[in-house]
């Protein structure tokens, strides 16, 4: 009986032996962790850019979409400004009368005679003879439209008071008729008006392409 005692004694220390030492050599080694850095990732920027600037045939630079006019003049009033000399007239006007010029500034430098207040606000006053002595429409103190009625001056396109209609279109292929029988040509958001009679250019006008458009006289 004793030595039955033993012998179960003996088997279940072995048995225990066994089992701790299969939970030690089945228990999975630690892993060791990644550093955590406390620093983090720099965010993507997520600024959209602007629309690019553009510049029209008449060199004045605008925001892509953009449907107002632009000034060509465009100084502070007050400040000086520079009175071009060329002789052609384009879409912008002729020399110094740019539209958008202040009339100031063409008073200052005597090159528009007296001014005529119109009921609208819609003053007129004449160039002087170099650049065919234009008729200035202005309003707001500022120079809006221009006409031309002789034959001193020409498009850069070679198109003068006296040319015939038929060259005006091939010059202008892209024009279309405005106000029944003038060539309307705009460029940008300012215009050529080529006023026609007889089959031939009895006006040259420049000016915003909105009110050209029309054919309107004047303002």
């Amino acid at each position: 009986m004793r030595h039955r005692v033993v012998v179960i004694t003996t088997v279940l220390a072995v048995a225990v032996a066994a089992g701790c030492s299969r939970d030690k050599h089945d228990r999975p080694a630690p892993q060791a962790q990644a550093p955590v850095s406390s620093a983090s990732a720099p965010a993507e920027s997520t600024t959209t850019p602007g629309p690019p600037a553009t510049q029209d045939q008449t060199g004045a630079t605008t925001k892509t979409g953009s449907t107002s006019p632009t000034d060509p003049a465009g100084a502070v009033k007050g400040h000086p400004q520079t009175l071009p000399t060329g002789t052609d007239i384009n879409a912008v006007g002729i020399g110094p009368y740019t539209i958008g010029q202040e009339e100031s500034a063409l008073t200052t430098a005597k090159l528009i005679g007296a001014v005529k207040a119109g009921a609208t606000g819609c003053d007129s006053g004449t160039g002087v003879a170099k650049w065919g002595s234009p008729t200035l429409f202005l309003t707001k103190g500022k120079l809006q439209h221009v006409k031309i009625t002789t034959a001193a001056v020409r498009t850069t396109a070679g198109i003068k008071v006296g040319s015939s209609e038929a060259s005006v279109k091939t010059a202008y292929p892209q024009g279309s008729v405005t106000a029944g029988r003038a060539w309307y040509v705009p460029t940008g958001a300012f215009a050529l008006l080529f006023r026609l009679a007889g089959g031939k250019v009895t006006a040259v006008e420049a000016g915003p392409a909105s009110i050209l458009e029309t054919g309107a006289p004047g303002c």
